[in-house]
C-alpha cells in the first residue's frame, strides 16, 4: 500500500475517532471518562392530613346557622378527665344557657363549638385519633390541647334523625361536664295547633355511681342512657315526658326504671317548654324541651333526675332527642 494511501486511511480511522470520542474546543480529544449523572433529588414528601383538615360531619346537609341548644352542666364530676372521690355525689347542676356550649355551622363550611366562658372554636376530630374515618363522632375544639375540651355526639343521624342531635361534652380549662341537645328550632308560627303526638328517641346523661378506671387510676362517674318518649295534645297544649333509663354494664345494660314527668303546659305562641318529673325525691328535678325541624317533626331536651338505684339515693342529669312517629 502506497504512504498515500496508509496516510489517507490514518486519517480517516482519527476522524471516526474523534467524532465518536467527541472534540474539545481547541480542537484536541476529549476525554473517553464515563459522563457524571448529577443526582436526582427526592421529592419534597407531602406531610399527612392533620385531623383538622378532615372535616366533620353532624348534620346532612348543613346550611350556615347557629343551632338552638338545650343542655345542663355540672363542675362536680372531675371535669371528665380528674377522677373523682369514691363516695362523690352530683352536687350541682345548671340549666342556664350561659353555661351550655353553642354550636353553630359557619359559611366557610365547618362547625364551630363555644364552650361556656369561651370564644366560637373551630370543631375539629379528636387530636388523638389517626386518620379519623368519616363517621367519627368523637371530636374537640382546635384550641384545645388533646384530652383537654371533648365533644362527642351520639351521630343522631344513624338513628333517622335530620333536624336533631345529642352531644356530650368536657373542658378541663373550667372543671366543667356536660350534655347538650341541638338542633334547628321550629318557628312559632309553625307549630302544630291540632291532634296529638308521639316522639320516640334516646336519651343519655351521666349518675353519680362511681366505678374504678383500671386504666387511668381512680373513680370516676357511670354513665346512664336510655330511650326518650314524648307525649303531646297540641290541640289542649299539654304533653308529658317518660324517660326510660339503664346504666350501661357490658355487653348486658342494667335497667334503673321508668320515670314520667307530671303534665307540662306547652305555652300559646311558644315552641318550648319546661316541667318536672313525678316524684318526691330530694334531688335536681327538671326536664326542658325544645322542637325542631320546619313541621315540629322533632324535638330535644335536657334533664335533671333524683333516682333510686339499688337502695341508694343518686342523682342523674342527661339530654335528649326524640322524632314524630309516622
Amino acid at each position: 500500500m502506497s504512504n498515500r494511501k496508509t496516510l489517507t486511511l490514518l486519517a480517516v480511522c482519527l476522524q471516526v475517532l474523534i467524532s465518536a470520542c467527541g472534540a474539545s474546543g481547541s480542537g484536541g480529544i476529549t476525554s473517553t471518562a464515563a459522563p457524571v449523572v448529577p443526582p436526582i433529588s427526592s421529592p419534597t414528601p407531602v406531610p399527612p392530613p392533620t385531623n383538622s383538615d378532615v372535616p366533620v360531619t353532624i348534620f346532612a346537609s348543613p346550611t350556615p346557622q347557629e343551632y338552638a341548644s338545650i343542655g345542663v352542666s355540672t363542675t362536680s364530676a372531675g371535669d371528665g378527665f380528674s377522677p373523682v372521690e369514691k363516695d362523690a355525689k352530683l352536687s350541682d347542676a345548671s340549666f342556664d344557657p350561659i353555661l351550655q356550649p353553642k354550636i353553630r355551622y359557619n359559611a366557610a363550611g365547618y362547625y364551630e363549638v363555644q364552650l361556656p366562658g369561651a370564644m366560637y372554636d373551630q370543631l375539629i376530630h379528636y387530636k388523638g385519633l389517626v386518620d379519623p374515618a368519616p363517621n367519627n363522632n368523637f371530636f374537640q375544639t382546635a384550641s384545645a390541647p388533646q384530652n383537654h375540651a371533648t365533644f362527642i355526639i351520639r351521630r343522631a343521624t344513624d338513628l333517622g334523625f335530620s333536624y336533631s342531635e345529642l352531644a356530650g361534652w368536657s373542658d378541663a380549662s373550667t372543671g366543667r361536664t356536660g350534655y347538650v341537645a341541638f338542633g334547628s328550632p321550629t318557628p312559632v308560627t309553625a307549630m302544630p295547633v291540632l291532634g296529638t303526638a308521639t316522639y320516640r328517641g334516646v336519651t343519655s346523661g351521666q349518675v353519680d355511681i362511681t366505678y374504678f378506671d383500671n386504666l387511668y387510676g381512680g373513680y370516676y362517674f357511670g354513665g346512664i342512657d336510655g330511650y326518650a318518649t314524648l307525649s303531646v295534645d297540641f290541640a289542649r297544649s299539654l304533653l308529658t315526658g317518660t324517660l326510660e333509663l339503664y346504666v350501661p354494664d357490658g355487653m348486658n345494660p342494667r335497667p334503673v326504671g321508668t320515670y314520667s314527668t307530671l303534665p307540662i303546659l306547652l305555652a300559646s305562641g311558644a315552641n318550648s317548654f319546661a316541667g318536672q318529673f313525678d316524684t318526691n325525691l330530694a334531688g335536681f328535678n327538671q326536664f326542658n324541651g325544645l322542637f325542631t325541624g320546619p313541621l315540629a317533626q322533632e324535638a330535644i331536651g335536657s334533664w335533671a333526675l333524683p333516682l333510686m338505684i339499688d337502695g341508694q339515693l343518686h342523682q342523674a342529669i342527661g339530654a335528649w332527642i326524640a322524632r314524630r312517629g309516622d
